[in-house]
């Protein structure tokens, strides 16, 4: 064999002499031009040139002396000493970082070590050697320390000691040190330091805007390595977070305008999601964001759509009016496929669920679901057959918003049954989002009857009982307050009444009341107003007085927030003698109407002046009223109130307050017994006041007496009547005239308000005009008249703007739109009245006016110079045929 090789080694050498001989020395070719070699040849080791082409690497001077050869690089005389001396000196340090090198490296790298064994290795000593070795000149020490850092910056607890040893200070440092040669360092820095910022802490995030990091960082948005793009925009976001300095920073003129370059440039998959955020928090109003977020809603990348549906939601959070510009980029469509998709991810599900239900509460929304095929089909089925609560929470607030302006012929497809029936599975954290699907479900008279017949509300109340252990007192209370908006609901129809009362909710609710430290908004107003609609029924009513409930709802009317839910339940239980009783027992009462002349919420004060003159009713409630110096309060709203609507509330209330001849005795009303009228006022001890109404009363003749309770029971229909009108006009009117909801055509067509309230006035008017003095004392009359004249200048008022207001209300247009629905809702809560009822009361009120003017008229005698008035009355409102608005 090695005979064999050695022949063949000879044969090789043979070839290459022959081909050298074939060839020739002219064929040869200069090691640096590439051209042929004929003449002024130098040869260097094995290679040839030309003379003239052989110049030195470092100085480019023409080589003429001695050649030298390094690297295949070659060096004059001069120059080779040189980069030899630099050679010698680079391996020297080299010799030295090493030795360096192998003292620092070792207790960063046993603290890498054990972090890979999921330690917590981070304690003060630790937290000191990788200060330091952050500051070492050894490169190799840095990166280890580096990758340190990022890995205990992911554990919030090690923050604090991050901060104390100035591991950033040094960290910051290195930004220099680093180039993108080395993008591994880069990314470990730049995420580490994202880390530990990302919790909103500012004197870090100042700290980097101060030593210039991020200023540092903005330059590297524009690198050619994604993942240093990445941490870039994520870094930026972070530095932003509870911080509007730095967001300052970063939108000044140079700066933005870096950021705006790199975000608009082509960005890899995994670069888009963290320029968003950051584009997010910088210009959340900026079309570009709009729209690139959304798009990525189309993406196949899960994690793409997960944080675009994070980001959507964040940029409608920040600023309502993006609500309706995400929506015009389909955003309702994509997220119907996503979600009606069968390979669709169970993560994406959830995000894409949880978006939908926080824009599906827009009516825009609502309109644009209600587009999509299948819709009921598609959420009802995903509700049966999801095992995810999230998603599942998400899929029941979509059909509660969807039932709010749903109609009755897409009632069927909620299955309702279905819902009600998932009250038995035992997903308590689902229960509080279902209780709320119902409720807003039983806003349809149809489903009522279902529920209850189905035992719903024995399931709500076995849900309440069992969710006491279940679930944590925070998430109880959310599920005690969606439980109250159901029973609200249905406490507005008779048996939904008849069956709060059987299943002993009503002392349930007073308990809730009880047990809580303190009121707010959204955890009582739904009791409150539950235990108001309760006051309609008798039994219900009385229910509530034995249980305590009136002495809650003061307490209630006491706490600003819930005041006017409370007073209007209040109103409600002011028409019964026994609840009269319960409200003015104590001092509570007085000390929540003390304030009224300093409110400055005029409806409330209305309420509560209207509470007041339902209690004088009572002559016992009166008494304490007069005790407690209500008078007194009451006075300057009726003399100095700019609300005309108060001041005659203020007015009406007084005369209940002031004088008992109004309230005159049963025995006085059904026997006609005129002579024994003074002597059955009540009470045995009598205020100045009564006695002389008393002594009034005596000197009135039985005529005077029947003519004087005839006009209280007209004035008491012309207050209402002028009080809705007024309502209607103040609170409604100008809104919607603003508006422009619907033409004056159509109002015009619609009502003839006008009419009704001119024929009003014409009967105020009649009756200002006439000597209506000379019935009784004026010193009786006066108040009377005096509350005349206020209601006589609003009605002037009202006639002389009903032409430009034309009542822009009410008709099918107005109701389909969404704003004024939400408004109704607003006003109809704080009033206590829907709507039509304003309209309607004024009308029905005439009906009985016109009976008790013919009454007045009968009683009034012939020669009396107001009979004739009363009959041109009497005429001018017979002739009038309002339509019943119902």
């Amino acid at each position: 064999n090695g005979e064999k090789k050695e022949k063949d080694r000879d044969k090789e050498k043979k070839k290459s002499q022959l081909k050298e001989f074939i060839i020739g020395p002219t064929l040869a070719r200069c090691g640096v031009c590439n051209q042929s070699l004929k003449k002024n040849i130098v040869q260097v080791g094995e290679n040839r040139y030309h003379r003239e082409c052989l110049k030195c690497f470092q100085c480019q001077m023409k080589i003429t002396g001695e050649v030298f050869n390094l690297n295949e690089r070659r060096y004059c005389k001069n120059c080779i000493e040189d980069v030899l001396q630099k050679r010698k000196q680079k391996q020297q340090k080299k010799r030295d970082n090493t030795k360096e090198a192998s003292v620092d490296e070792a207790p960063v790298q046993a603290i890498l070590s054990s972090l890979s064994q999921n330690q917590t290795p981070l304690n003060r000593e630790n937290a000191g050697t990788l200060s330091k070795a952050l500051s070492s000149s050894s490169s190799t020490t840095t990166q280890l320390a580096l990758s340190a850092l990022l890995r205990v910056s992911f554990i919030a607890s090690n923050h604090p000691l991050i901060i104390e040893t100035e591991m950033v200070q040094n960290a910051c440092k290195l930004f220099q040190k680093f180039t993108e040669n080395e993008p591994q360092a880069i990314q470990s820095l730049l995420w580490g330091l994202d880390n530990l910022i990302s919790t909103g802490n500012r004197d870090l995030q100042i700290l980097l805007l101060e030593n210039g990091t991020l200023s540092t960082v903005i330059s590297f948005l524009s690198s050619k390595t994604p993942a240093i793009q990445k941490h870039a925009f994520s870094l930026l976001y972070s530095a932003t977070l509870k911080n509007d300095t730095t967001r300052d920073f970063l939108l000044k003129g140079e700066n933005f305008k870096k950021i705006n370059e790199a975000g608009h440039q082509p960005l890899k998959d995994e670069v888009k999601i963290p320029s968003l955020w950051l584009f997010s928090r910088l210009r959340p109003q900026d079309p570009f964001v709009l729209d690139s977020t959304v798009a990525l809603l189309d993406s196949n990348i899960v994690d793409q759509v997960n944080e675009s549906t994070i980001i959507l939601t964040n940029l409608m959070i920040k600023d309502q009016t993006n609500v309706e510009k995400i929506l015009d980029r389909r955003l309702v469509d994509k997220l119907y496929k996503i979600l009606s998709s069968l390979q669709t991810e169970k993560e994406t599900l959830r995000k894409a669920g949880q978006l939908l239900a926080n824009v599906s509460h827009e009516p825009k929304a609502r309109e644009q679901l209600r587009k999509q095929s299948s819709l009921l089909k598609t959420l009802m089925s995903l509700t049966n057959t999801t095992t995810d609560q999230s998603l599942l929470s998400s899929l029941l607030l979509i059909l509660g918003n969807l039932a709010v302006d749903s109609s009755d012929t897409e009632l069927d497809g909620f299955q309702f049954p279905l819902l009600v029936s998932k009250l038995k599975e035992p997903i308590p954290t689902v229960h509080k989002t279902l209780l709320w699907t119902l409720a807003s479900l039983l806003n349809h008279d149809a489903l009522q009857k279902k529920f209850l017949d189905d035992g719903g509300l024995v399931l709500v109340l076995r849900t309440l009982e069992n969710s006491t252990q279940s679930l944590e007192p925070e998430e109880h209370l959310e599920l005690e307050v969606n439980a109250f908006l159901l029973f609200k609901r249905l406490s507005v129809v008779d048996r939904g009444r008849t069956e709060l009362l059987k299943r002993k909710v009503i002392p349930y609710i007073v308990e809730f009341f009880e047990s809580s430290k303190s009121l707010n908004e959204s955890n009582h107003t739904s009791a409150i107003e539950t235990l108001g609609n309760l006051a309609v029924d008798g039994t219900c009513l009385s229910a509530v007085v034995k249980s305590g409930g009136i002495s809650q709802l003061l307490r209630g009317a006491a706490t600003p927030s819930l005041a006017h839910a409370a007073v209007t339940a209040l109103i409600n239980y002011s028409m019964n003698e026994e609840s009269r009783r319960k409200l003015v027992k104590g001092d509570r009462f007085l000390r929540s109407t003390e304030d009224l002349p300093s409110s400055s919420d005029p409806k409330l004060v209305f309420k509560y002046l209207r509470l007041i003159t339902n209690l004088a009713i009572s002559n016992e409630a009166r008494k304490k009223l007069q005790i407690w110096g209500v008078v007194e309060i009451v006075q300057p709203l009726m003399n100095n109130h700019p609300s005309p609507f108060v001041r005659t509330q203020a007015t009406s209330c007084l005369v209940n307050l002031s004088f008992a001849c109004f309230d005159f005795p049963e025995p006085f009303k059904k026997k006609k017994n005129h002579k024994s009228a003074s002597k059955s006022v009540r009470g045995s001890k009598t205020t100045r006041e009564e006695e002389k109404t008393n002594e009034i009363i005596n000197n009135m003749s039985d005529s005077q007496k029947l003519r004087l309770v005839a006009l209280r029971k007209i004035i008491t229909l012309l207050e209402s009547s002028i009080a809705d009108l007024f309502v209607l006009s103040k609170n409604y009117c100008e809104t919607l005239g603003k508006s422009e909801i619907v033409s004056e055509e159509k109002l015009r067509g619609m009502f003839s308000i006008a009419d009704v309230t001119k024929n009003i006035h014409l009967v105020v008017a009649h009756l200002l005009s006439t000597s209506c003095s000379v019935w009784v004392s004026a010193d009786v009359v006066a108040p009377f008249f005096q509350q005349l004249v206020v209601v006589k200048s609003w009605l002037e008022e009202y006639i002389a703007k009903c032409d430009s207001y034309m009542l822009r209300l009410v008709d099918a247009e107005a109701k389909s739109n969404i704003a004024f629905q939400q408004f109704l809702q607003t006003a109809e809560t704080e009033n206590s009245k829907k709507i039509e009822d304003y309209f309607h009361s004024p009308i029905a009120n005439l009906r009985t006016l016109v009976e008790e003017l013919r009454a007045l008229h009968e009683l009034t005698p012939k020669d009396h110079p107001d009979r004739q008035a009363l009959a041109s009355i009497v005429a001018d409102l017979s002739s009038f045929e309002p339509t019943d608005l119902r």
